[in-house]
């Protein structure tokens, strides 16, 4: 990773004598769900679906019901809410919503159709209380990102792809030259501007995550700052986990009556909720201080950002040295 900060710049390797080389990847979202679209079976997925309520009764043996924006009910044994930070599913379960945090994220996607010159590394760059930066994606894409402070028109510079590059070219000025040609390179339909939300780390350790046949995965159950990293890839660590403890809990075992499998059920989610719960909680107040010491918090922050983070490397990533395991190891 190369940082810059207030016109010193230092490269910063993660490399850690005795554990293996950590990679800095970045992947296209629309490739990522096409992929993981393409391997499951056609009809699967119901696409413009909004779920509007969720209810346990009777008529379901007390398995979930959801109700659809135009009037459908659909009846399920399991109900997995990976429906993002504004999740309905956290909502019904009664966890503590995400909070905002005074910070916004412009994004974007730039284009070399000749090729670029960028080395396959992570740019990062601090300046006048702003996070910028930007990694190659591949020989003729590449990934940028602007953080700072969230301001009154955002909700009005949201709204126009153009508005959002003018104002990072606007506050980048001072920036390195590359960040201004890779803005004007962006492709149109890519930019974007949220502000930031994430949920408290006490919630994930006190909150409730599953209720019956009912849980959360992904920003539903842990939505965190983007500060390490972390988001997507802890959302494929959900996923492997959860479908272990399902399978540990119903394959291979004789279920006798509809109450039976309801209980496999809850108990499998339970297990996947205590597993998770500590392994998030460590992630999002990890990236949670990782937030508080960036550019413009203050002196003490600068100290810690500078004298203490990059000075230990390993535990910068420790995070990643992290295994959820197999899809079935506990089942070989």
């Amino acid at each position: 990773m190369v940082c810059l900060e207030d016109e010193m710049s230092k490269q910063i390797s993660y490399r850690v004598p005795g554990k293996r080389d950590h990679e800095v990847r970045c992947v296209k979202r629309g490739v990522l769900l096409e992929t993981l679209a393409a391997a499951l079976p056609a009809g699967t997925i119901r696409y413009k679906s909004k779920v509007v309520d969720i209810f346990t009764d009777g008529s379901n043996h007390d398995f979930p019901t959801i109700m659809l924006e135009d009037g459908t009910y659909i009846k399920a044994k399991v109900l997995i809410g990976c429906d993002g930070v504004n999740s309905i599913v956290s909502k019904w379960l009664g966890y503590q919503p995400a909070k905002f945090l005074g910070r916004s994220t412009s994004r974007g996607l730039s284009t070399y159709p000749e090729g670029h010159d960028f080395n396959p590394k992570l740019y990062i760059n601090l300046q006048h209380g702003m996070r910028a930066g930007y990694i190659p994606i591949n020989d003729t894409d590449v990934f940028w990102f602007f953080n700072r402070k969230t301001l009154p028109q955002d909700s009005e510079i949201a709204q126009e792809p153009k508005l959002i590059i003018q104002e990072a070219l606007d506050l980048l000025r001072d920036f390195p030259e590359e960040y201004h040609d890779i803005l004007k390179r962006t492709l149109p339909d890519t930019p974007s501007l949220t502000p930031l939300r994430c949920r408290c780390p006490w919630a994930v350790l006190f909150g409730r995550l599953s209720k019956g046949t009912v849980t959360i995965a992904g920003d539903a159950m842990h939505a965190m700052t983007p500060y390490i990293g972390q988001g997507g890839c802890s959302t494929l660590e959900d996923a492997v986990v959860l479908v272990r403890c399902l399978a540990e809990g119903l394959n291979g075992k004789l279920i006798t009556s509809t109450n039976e499998e309801r209980k496999r059920i809850e108990q499998a989610l339970k297990k996947y909720v205590e597993e998770r719960r500590w392994r998030v909680f460590m992630l999002m107040t990890k990236s949670y201080i990782t937030g508080l010491s960036q550019p413009g918090s203050g002196n003490f922050a600068k100290f810690f950002r500078e004298k203490i983070m990059t000075k230990v490397p390993g535990d910068a990533l420790s995070h990643a040295e992290y295994d959820c395991g197999g899809l079935f190891d506990t089942m070989k």
